[in-house]
């Protein structure tokens, strides 16, 4: 069992750990506990404190708890903490989420009463901060983004209401610093900012202290302008986007071929679908059936990708662009028909697979028209795609797997493929459904439970927690 290995050293697969830490699974935290030492695993786990963890981070969050609870396995700390504040530095250089996981891992260490890991958050504060004051600053939006997530960090890891209160108004004075200062930055308003200090201290409350404090100081009250007119023009979009027009078909096809706005279309074709005028969907559809441009056919076809619209194109004209030279119009019809239930789409991905065609491209269709009959077909080709923390196009084809389950039209959906999933997949928020429908099938184990209590997603660890609690798997969490 994962929870009863006995403690001892083993050697150490540096490359199969890092793999297992992109993708968050909890047998990263399990094997440095059960280690004798942890020391094997301390230059993989350094280096996870200055690598990108997370696959997407926007949607999966950074793997920032289960970093701390990695590093938590070590006596001396000090080392991870200086790797942290080194890809928080070069976080605040370069676009990427690190920062967040960086500010938010040390948050954590502060919290529980680490001296070093505070002084390099706050000594990292105040350099961003000088920075961003500056007059002639250069239009640095990592060096924002990082100063906003130490920002969060600070605010969330407090641990009473009173030093949360205190520590948003420092920071508030600050952002207000900046507005007066800066030319660069002096509209930014951080709104993320707001919103977790909002949820820590409470709506009535943040506003009661946030009032009194603008009174009294110049930079709160700069802050809290700030703040009011960006609440004020958010709102004015949100109304603008309900009074709004739909746009026609015609509309819509002027910006396709608009160079400059035709990635606006796709939100105007939303507002189309999203009023229920099929009479304009067909339009568009039949805007792109008669197109010859393979350009504006492409961005037209890639309307159809989202919100259950293919049902309304010809399958036989998609299937001629997916055989087009133009590889950007052949990935998106292959796309678009993976999308489709029907008997064509399901001959036409057994053609694909008779003459060789690259698995990814013609999966989405088997899968969204699956037959028992096909299990090994299926099986055998999903094997095949390349899966990697990089990208490509084992993510769709996972997601698409995934729905195949929920599908009550689809009969013996191959369950070895959610244990394949499980096991091969970068993106935790996609494992997280993994896991229940696992559940939904009687598939779990308590060895797997026990290793989500670890994964580098909450709703993961909260989910085998309950079930641990309340499932009858008779296991008492430690």
């Amino acid at each position: 069992m994962l929870n009863s290995i006995k403690k001892e050293n083993l050697k150490v697969n540096t490359n199969k750990f890092k793999q297992d830490m992109r993708k968050g699974l909890g047998r990263c935290v399990i094997a440095l506990k059960n280690a004798k030492s942890a020391e094997p695993y301390r230059d993989a786990v350094l280096w996870g404190c200055t690598h990108s963890l997370a696959y997407d981070a926007q949607c999966e969050g950074a793997h920032s708890l289960q970093l701390y609870d990695m590093i938590n396995c070590f006596s001396d700390k000090a080392p991870f903490f200086a790797a942290l504040g080194k890809g928080l530095e070069t976080a605040s250089k370069k676009d990427s989420w690190d920062g967040l996981k960086c500010s938010e891992v040390l948050a954590y260490f502060a919290a529980d009463g680490e001296k070093y890991a505070l002084e390099i958050l706050e000594n990292m504060y105040k350099r961003l901060l000088y920075t961003l004051m500056k007059k002639r600053a250069a239009n640095n939006n990592n060096a924002y983004e990082c100063f906003e997530n130490i920002a969060v960090a600070l605010v969330s890891n407090e641990n009473n209401g009173g030093a949360a209160e205190c520590r948003f108004l420092d920071i508030a004075a600050d952002m207000g610093m900046i507005a007066a200062k800066s030319i660069v930055y002096r509209d930014e308003t951080y709104d993320w900012f707001y919103a977790v200090s909002e949820e820590k201290i409470g709506k009535a409350r943040l506003l009661e202290i946030l009032d009194k404090a603008a009174a009294e100081n110049e930079y709160i009250g700069i802050y809290r302008k700030l703040y009011t007119a960006s609440e004020k023009e958010w709102n004015a979009i949100k109304e603008k986007r309900i009074t709004d027009k739909l746009k026609t078909p015609e509309e819509i096809y002027r910006l396709i071929t608009d160079e400059d706005r035709y990635f606006s279309a796709r939100g105007e074709f939303f507002g189309i679908v999203n009023s229920g005028k099929t009479r304009y969907i067909k339009a568009v559809a039949q805007m792109y059936g008669k197109g010859t441009n393979d350009i504006y056919k492409a961005r037209l076809l890639g309307l159809f990708r989202f919100k259950d619209t293919a049902k309304y194109l010809e399958f036989d004209v998609i299937k001629r662009d997916a055989l087009s030279e133009n590889t950007e119009l052949s990935e998106i019809a292959f796309e678009v028909m993976g999308k489709i239930k029907s008997k064509k789409a399901l001959a036409f991905a057994l053609e694909c697979a008779d003459n060789g065609i690259k698995p990814e491209m013609w999966l989405s269709m088997l899968i969204k028209n699956y037959e028992p009959k096909y299990e090994g077909l299926l099986i055998n080709n999903v094997k095949k795609v390349r899966v990697n923390f990089t990208g490509g196009k084992w993510h769709s084809i996972f997601s698409d797997i995934r729905r195949m389950f929920w599908d009550e039209e689809i009969k013996f959906p191959p369950e070895e493929l959610l244990m394949y999933m499980y096991e091969k997949g970068y993106c935790s928020l996609c494992r997280f459904g993994v896991v229940k429908e696992m559940d939904r099938r009687g598939m779990l184990t308590r060895d797997i439970l026990y290793e989500c209590l670890y994964d580098s997603y909450d709703d993961t660890r909260e989910f085998a927690e309950n079930k641990l609690k309340y499932g009858g798997q008779g296991f008492e969490i430690k």
